[in-house]
């Protein structure tokens, strides 16, 4: 337990001191408040294998970055999580991110999303949201947004 306080204050603590980088709305949820449960929500890599988010959370959390292509601040958290965050994995807290670019997505989306995530030289996993299911069952107001979720899913 003292672990997982230790990793959970950690991941905070960097997103702390990376957010003069971004809004403080970039943070707010609108339905769920901290030791809610985010719901299980099914998505789907950008190479086209599915997920259920439980099946991505380490053995102590998962940090899920929510992020778009139109949006000018997405690529500084996308790095900062690819960079500093992932320094966390080797203690059970997984990254990834979810692209929430659009509702319905066309070919031309999901290539924009390939493409930023070359880009950048992402290695995290990155996934859409189809249907914004995730996005909208969770109450994110913007993007980005960083979730820390235990590994019960719990904020």
């Amino acid at each position: 337990m003292k672990f997982l306080k230790f990793c959970l204050s950690a991941a905070v603590c960097l997103t702390v001191i990376a957010s003069p980088w971004w809004s403080a709305s970039a943070f707010a949820l609108r339905t769920l408040e901290q030791g809610a449960k985010a719901p299980d929500i099914e998505l789907m890599g950008v190479n086209g294998e599915g997920a259920k988010l439980s099946s991505l959370v380490g053995a102590k959390g998962l940090v899920v970055v929510y992020w778009a292509t139109w949006s000018a601040r997405s690529p500084g958290i996308l790095l900062f999580a690819e960079k500093e965050m992932r320094k966390y994995e080797k203690f059970g807290m997984n990254v990834v991110a979810v692209n929430a670019d659009h509702q319905e997505m066309k070919p031309e989306d999901h290539q924009a999303v390939r493409d930023l995530v070359r880009d950048l030289g992402l290695t995290l996993p990155v996934f859409h949201d189809k249907g914004l299911v995730g996005y909208n069952a969770l109450g994110i107001i913007s993007v980005p947004t960083t979730l820390i979720l235990d590994n019960t899913l719990s904020l």
